[in-house]
């Protein structure tokens, strides 16, 4: 998925589940940091 001008860009459910999925990791790590 790229950003477009107007960035309202139609994603597909693979890079949807791809983004939130390295949301969710990045967040583990950071709470296992101790950060949240």
């Amino acid at each position: 998925g790229t950003l477009c001008a107007t960035q309202v860009c139609y994603f597909s459910d693979a890079e949807i589940e791809k983004m939130i999925t390295e949301i969710f990791i990045s967040l583990l790590e950071k709470m296992k940091r101790g950060e949240m």
